[in-house]
């Protein structure tokens, strides 16, 4: 696991709040009256921040989007739950001990160079998706938000969008398929909206009326009918 001076993760400042607490306690029974309540105000402080440690723990801990903190060249520093379950991890502590990210989980480790360096002149990627590789070597597909902080690390929210990116393929075959089916046929074929304005047409329908592609698009089929039949 690589440490930073700077970062700490929450469990760490709490054992260094309540050692703290503990020795303000202790300040406390040798003190007069007014300095024991002040010593009793800065108790009261301390139990806040630590009820918000453990909020902000719980919310890291049990969120349904995975966090991770890393270093420009993919070194693992601390990640949740979630962002390990999304790599196949059965803990974020086997992610931590991660010396190369880009080489072990992305599917073009040249891509993650790519965004490190889009990184130091933006200091942040939103939206960003990601091509990566899970432990067992199952590609899939992620969205990352990131950003590089002043100590020079890098935060990121992720989600896993696999499914809506396989959607997306077996949409885009479908569409192929189709657009294959009628620019092969030898029949006319036309397409509309509910406003019966044509939309699309093959080159056979273009072939039978005589007008080319665009002159055809956002007219009706009654534009192209004759006087009589209109009437």
């Amino acid at each position: 696991m690589v440490s930073s001076p700077k970062f700490m993760k929450t469990n760490e400042v709490r054992v260094l709040l309540d050692a703290f607490r503990g020795k303000l306690e202790h300040l406390q029974d040798d003190m007069k009256q007014d300095s024991h309540e002040q010593v009793g105000q800065l108790l009261s402080e301390f139990d806040d921040l630590d009820r918000a440690c453990k909020q902000y723990e719980s919310l890291y801990e049990n969120a349904v989007q995975g966090f991770f903190i890393s270093t420009p060249k993919g070194e693992g520093v601390d990640c949740n739950s979630a962002y390990a379950r999304m790599l196949g991890y059965d803990s974020p502590e086997e992610l931590r001990h991660i010396k190369d990210f880009g080489e072990k989980h992305y599917v073009n480790p040249e891509n993650r160079a790519k965004n490190i360096q889009i990184l130091r002149d933006k200091g942040r990627l939103v939206n960003n998706e990601v091509n990566l590789r899970r432990k067992d070597g199952k590609p899939i597909w992620a969205l990352s938000n990131v950003r590089l902080t002043e100590d020079g690390l890098i935060e990121g929210i992720t989600i896993d969008i696999t499914d809506k990116k396989l959607a997306e393929q077996q949409l885009e075959q479908s569409e192929e398929k189709y657009r294959r089916i009628v620019e092969t046929t030898g029949e006319g074929f036309l397409l509309m909206d509910e406003d019966l304005s044509i939309i699309d047409v093959n080159e056979a329908y273009c072939r039978m009326i005589g007008y080319d592609y665009g002159e055809i698009l956002d007219k009706t089929p009654l534009d192209f009918s004759t006087e009589e039949f209109r009437q």
